[in-house]
């Protein structure tokens, strides 16, 4: 936008201008041709700089979207949107015969593998020409993705060419230029979006990003794409008519039904007679009913956001369904929609980018969206019964999903959580959690009494097994200090599901929800480039330990504990941007500062470890550790209590360890878990202000199958062999291993600037 354009916009639209100056300021837009991002974009590369190019010139809408995905995913991303371009292209140019076609279309998988392979007879009018032209350069730069994320790119275009080829034939061999049953329209969409979807999923399962079991959703992954691809067919209406591209089914657009609504008219005979002057309101009941067809997908895109659990790619998706599902608002009703191609306008979209961050939002924005239709809505519309039912699943989902007396409120503790008092069902609420709160207090009143029953036997004074009003005392202080411990899990836990920022409900270790397990949180890719750069850091950089070295990242701290703070180092801070990632995580919500700023960077050689240690209270009770290079068993410990006998014999004592304070510590972990390279742990509440944490130090692990049990994340390992040699016996030899453990300092020290006042 120009210089006028912005005064213009705030004289006009003052509101409008300040959202489009916040998106401006403050969106963080990925530079795919940055020096430090050529690792993971190939932007160095003249074939991939061509595909870039090539990107923003056929779409820039998903342009923006794609080259904000982490890593090396959107390289991967921009060149499957350009195999299904090259292939689109093919079949829309219609100076192709139909002989010609069907070969490049049917064959498009294997010549787009073809080292060389271009095409330079489309069309001089097709707006994708110079795509194909110079195609080779897709086809050198898809030789270099890695076998799992090429069989995915190959599987789907072989699906989508047949489909492709299919309709194109029946248009050149039988003159009908129109699709006629609705499910013939849910086929067509399916092969040139659905499968995208579908392909699109797969992607993201192949990284390591998302679990494997996305790539296997196949009905959700369809929705997605369909409610995409339907919106955009029904906006751009004209723009399509005038190309004679007819893709609305005749048993919709040529319904007799909608002409009887509008005084006992005729249904249209031909599509392009809806943009004809006196055809307005006929025209308004079709386009409801294809609405209609469009928001039967709703919930089913709203259910696949909920599986996501990386930030960038959440942004990737559930920004153009945003986009979407207003688009629909714009058009319903809107008889503008058959004269021109209508737009959301630009302020608006940035709001919406904005706002789409995590599911409860979008759910929000779908709502919305869903009310505004809804209230546009005509009873002497035949779809006005449909219309109001679809929009009323939306409400419906999104009210079960979030409900609306459970409101999320922002402060400077982060985001919490409380219920609105003048709903009713709040009173209903409270008094479910406290019953549930009773009930478990009551459980751990019991253990208690079982726990300590033998101990205070022996001291009570009258019948055996009571307790004197002292002891009961401090038995009841106990339990109060337990019971709020609880309730605090309780509420950060719940917190996290509720604000629904990333499902770490998935990654929940057994046996404990205060820990949780995310296999293959960094890339190949991202790892070897995070271990590139720790190996260069300059040695005086670290500190050399009897049984490690470590650097310290984000700043030193003081005798105080408070954190002096030094800016973290690229690799951390930019690319692959760690700490918004762990930030994404929703971990570190309730935390002073929302995320990470302190970072402890080990090195451990095969046979290094560290003994059981608490790391302090100068920390909020969070901390995410990345493993990187190889694996290690972290294991957890607890103090041992105090015999009531001092003599104990060595045989049965389990106490081998003990701390700077003299506590004995129980030789037992209380838990253990293997961490795999690229993976992170998080561990909160307890587990962490409470227990203690180690590495033994050997130089291979050996897992005892079956019996053993050990490994509370076996369930969560994300690599196959390992988990295999977890579950059922085995040997993990060790090599290097660099940990990043990610915390938040309390405390921190104000920055001191110099220079010039």
């Amino acid at each position: 936008m120009g210089a006028l354009s912005w005064v213009a916009l705030l004289i006009t639209h003052p509101n409008e201008f300040r959202i489009l100056l916040q998106y401006y300021l403050w969106s963080d837009q990925r530079d795919v041709s940055n020096k430090e991002e050529w690792p993971t974009t190939g932007y160095d590369r003249e074939t991939m700089k061509r595909c870039w190019y090539f990107l923003d010139m056929t779409s820039r809408s998903f342009s923006g979207v794609i080259k904000q995905l982490e890593g090396d995913l959107a390289r991967v991303m921009c060149l499957y949107y350009l195999v299904l371009r090259g292939l689109d292209t093919i079949e829309d140019d219609m100076t192709l015969p139909d002989e010609k076609k069907q070969k490049l279309l049917r064959q498009f998988h294997e010549l787009t593998l073809i080292k060389g392979w271009n095409f330079t007879e489309s069309g001089p009018d097709e707006a994708d020409r110079q795509l194909l032209v110079e195609y080779q350069n897709v086809v050198e730069e898809l030789q270099m993705l890695s076998p799992h994320y090429l069989e995915v790119i190959i599987a789907i275009t072989k699906k989508m060419q047949v489909g492709m080829a299919d309709y194109a034939h029946k248009a050149q061999t039988t003159g009908s230029v129109y699709i006629e049953k609705t499910e013939e329209y849910d086929l067509y969409c399916h092969y040139v979006a659905g499968l995208v979807g579908e392909g699109i999923s797969g992607l993201f399962s192949a990284s390591g990003k998302e679990g494997k079991f996305l790539g296997q959703q196949l009905e959700l992954s369809n929705s997605m794409g369909l409610f995409l691809q339907k919106t955009n067919i029904i906006r751009d209406y004209r723009e399509d008519c005038d190309d004679k591209r007819y893709f609305w089914p005749r048993e919709i657009w040529g319904s007799e039904r909608f002409g009887k609504a509008c005084g006992g008219r005729p249904g249209f005979k031909e599509m392009s007679e809806m943009w004809q002057p006196g055809n307005e309101k006929q025209a308004q009941y079709v386009q409801s009913a294809m609405i209609v067809n469009v928001l039967n997908h709703a919930t089913d895109s709203l259910d696949y956001l909920r599986l996501l659990r990386n930030q960038s790619i959440f942004n990737f998706c559930a920004i153009p369904q945003s986009m979407a599902i207003a688009t629909l608002a714009l058009c319903f009703m809107n008889p503008a929609m058959f004269q021109r191609n209508i737009k959301i306008r630009k302020a608006e979209a940035a709001h919406l980018i904005m706002r789409s961050k995590n599911p409860r939002e979008v759910a929000n924005i779908f709502r919305e969206y869903a009310r505004k239709i809804h209230a546009k809505a005509d009873p002497s519309d035949p779809s006005f019964i449909a219309i109001s039912v679809a929009c009323g699943k939306i409400e419906q989902w999104c009210e079960h999903q979030y409900p609306s007396f459970v409101e999320m409120i922002t402060g400077s503790t982060g985001v919490n959580q409380r219920f609105n008092p003048t709903d009713p069902r709040t009173p209903i609420a409270e008094a479910t959690l406290d019953r549930e709160k009773n009930a478990l207090t009551e459980k751990r009143r019991q253990e208690y009494l079982v726990k300590y029953q033998d101990k205070y036997s022996k001291l009570a004074r009258g019948a055996a097994g009571e307790l004197t009003a002292q002891e009961l005392e401090e038995l009841e202080k106990k339990q109060e200090i337990q019971r709020k411990k609880e309730q605090k899990e309780v509420l950060v836990f719940a917190g996290l599901l509720i604000l629904g920022v990333v499902n770490l409900i998935n990654h929940r270790v057994a046996g404990t929800h205060i820990a949780y397990y995310i296999p293959n949180f960094v890339s190949e890719e991202e790892e070897e480039y995070l271990l590139r750069k720790i190996r260069e850091s300059p040695q005086p950089q670290w500190k050399q330990l009897p049984n490690r070295r470590l650097q310290i990242l984000g700043g030193g701290m003081s005798s105080k504990n408070v954190l002096v703070p030094q800016d973290f180092p690229p690799y951390v801070a930019n690319f692959p941007d760690l700490i918004s990632r762990i930030r994404s995580t929703g971990a570190f919500q309730s935390s002073p500062h929302g995320a990470p700023n302190h970072i402890i960077l080990n090195e451990y050689l095969p046979g290094q470890g560290i003994m059981p240690h608490e790391d302090g209270p100068s920390y909020h009770p969070v901390v995410a550790t990345l493993s990187l290079g190889s694996h290690a068993v972290f294991h957890y410990y607890q103090y041992k209590h105090e015999p009531e006998d001092p003599v104990v014999s060595s045989s049965t004592s389990t106490a081998i360890f003990t701390n700077s304070q003299g506590k004995s510590i129980d030789k037992n972990p209380l838990l253990s878990m293997l961490l795999e390279p690229r993976s992170l742990v998080i561990t909160t509440s307890d587990l962490y202000t409470s227990h203690l944490h180690g590495i033994d130090d050997v130089v291979e692990d050996v897992f005892g199958g079956p019996e053993a049990g050990t490994v509370a994340n076996a369930a969560l390992l994300g690599e196959e062999r390992v988990r295999e040699t977890v579950v059922n016996g085995g040997t993990l030899k060790r090599e290097t291993r660099w940990s990043l453990t990610c915390r938040d300092v309390e405390k921190v020290a104000a920055r001191i600037t110099l220079g010039k006042r």
